[in-house]
């Protein structure tokens, strides 16, 4: 559908359809009687037909709706740029033609290499909108009923910070622009290249704001594969993880075939940081087999350049890494709304099945407490309970004084319906050091599972 109002149509249409069925055949109209229903049943048909084969309703419904309008134009382009990946565009008005639903529905019609989300920013953190997509769409004029502030200074935001570049702009028929930006350098490209001797080499170097990954090899490496990075000097070190291209492979690569991915990732680093660093890089395939990469270069200098307001995209991989921060801290709220921005610029969730697998082999590594808080929020992220369970049982051996963490122990066991193991965390959680936040959860969930223990008395009672 090219419109979002017969989309809110169609859910009630089924139910519209069975309680017209129930009335037409009640007993209590004389009207419909035996004869009538068939007379009623056989116009409703005629009719569905008619309007399937005329378009009575719909006639060229989308071909006058978008012939005026750029929706085609906006994929099309966008598409281009990318042919190889799939892309996340972000957009900002919610009107009557210029919707997250109009343009989805374009950007499926020429093969979903585009997802459309719509931005649902706010006042104190719209800034950090521009961390999660290369591509957004912005209007002038109207914005529509999910017009607020936060989009109205992202807007102004967009078209002065220097990261940003006007991809394109178009007058459109209610006498406005439609503008869109693009990330000057993308933070993915993936060419399909000529194969030489050289596979599965990898250049690493320097870039404003962090590195950039040079990745040659046949795509049966690059499918559903992983960098890890690790950075060593005298008195710096740092493991980077990635996901090539964030995972965002339109389809599997030709597995004999060659190409060439570039990828950014961004490095936060004090002011006047300067290191001579030694670089090694491991790729970790779809199956978690990992293996050395020969390196072009084994060295490099990390510096912290003068700041701007140039912004890299965010490497959704590390993020992970933020949501565990605010775990152990019981900053719930702050963990909810990471967690809403990176869903919205990551739509199939891709990063968490990564970021699992990536942090399950640092933990084989080295054995760290923070690789298994990574490995928890991953499958807590994917309703993975049981798993989750098992993790966090491990986690809470070694850090057995975080309260924080006992809450979280003690929403897992209630979403598996044991009423003991959640008390007994919650418990745990009442006598040690917690937030302020953890507090009103805790007092939440010890209400809970009293509600749980009625509802398995009555139950009992019922089949007694």
């Amino acid at each position: 559908m090219s419109t979002k109002d017969i989309r809110f149509i169609l859910p009630v249409y089924p139910l519209l359809c069975i309680y017209l069925s129930i009335l037409i055949n009640s007993r209590n109209y004389k009207f419909f009687a035996p004869i009538n229903k068939k007379i009623i049943i056989t116009i409703t048909i005629f009719l569905s037909l008619l309007i399937s084969n005329k378009g009575l309703f719909l006639k060229n419904h989308r071909s006058d709706f978008l012939k005026d309008w750029p929706h085609a134009e906006i994929m099309t382009m966008i598409k281009d740029k990318t042919p190889n990946l799939t892309t996340t565009l972000a957009i900002l008005p919610d009107t009557k033609e210029i919707n997250k639903f109009n343009l989805e529905a374009e950007a499926a019609r020429q093969g979903e290499y585009v997802a459309v989300r719509q931005v649902i920013s706010n006042k104190d953190t719209y800034e950090k909108d521009l961390e999660y997509f290369d591509w957004f769409l912005i209007k002038t004029g109207n914005q529509g009923v999910m017009s607020n502030e936060a989009k109205n200074l992202l807007s102004k935001l967009l078209l002065k910070n220097s990261s940003f570049i006007i991809h394109n702009e178009w007058d459109i028929p209610d006498k406005s622009k439609l503008i869109l930006l693009r990330r000057k350098t993308l933070n993915s490209s993936l060419t399909k290249e000529n194969c030489y001797s050289s596979l599965n080499n990898i250049n690493i170097k320097e870039i404003k704001g962090g590195l950039n990954i040079s990745f040659f090899g046949k795509g049966l490496s690059i499918n559903s594969s992983s960098l890890l990075i690790d950075l060593h000097g005298k008195e710096y070190s740092n493991k980077l993880n990635l996901a090539l291209a964030n995972g965002f492979f339109h389809k599997t690569l030709e597995e004999d075939s060659c190409y060439k991915l570039s990828q950014d990732i961004p490095i936060d680093l004090q002011d006047g940081f300067k290191k001579n660093l030694s670089i090694k890089a491991r790729l970790l395939n779809k199956n978690s087999k990992i293996k050395s990469l020969d390196m072009k270069n084994k060295n490099l200098t990390l510096q912290n350049h003068f700041k701007d307001d140039s912004v890299l995209m965010a490497n959704r991989i590390a993020k992970v890494e933020d949501l565990v921060f605010f775990l152990r801290q019981g900053k719930f709220k702050s963990l909810f709304e990471l967690v809403g921005i990176i869903n919205q610029s990551d739509p199939k969730q891709t990063y968490l099945k990564d970021a699992e697998k990536i942090y399950s082999q640092r933990y084989m590594d080295n054995n760290q407490l923070k690789e298994l808080y990574s490995i928890l929020m991953t499958q807590i992220l994917q309703r993975r309970i049981l798993e989750a369970e098992k993790t966090i049982s491990l986690i809470l051996e070694k850090d057995k004084y975080n309260g924080n963490t006992y809450v979280a122990k003690a929403l897992i066991n209630l979403y598996l319906f044991d009423k003991e193991k959640s008390r007994f965390a919650i418990n745990k959680a009442k006598q040690l050091e917690k937030s302020l936040e953890t507090e009103e959860i805790l007092n939440t969930i010890d209400g809970l599972t009293y509600l749980l223990e009625m509802k398995f008395i009555n139950a009992y009672k019922t089949f007694t």
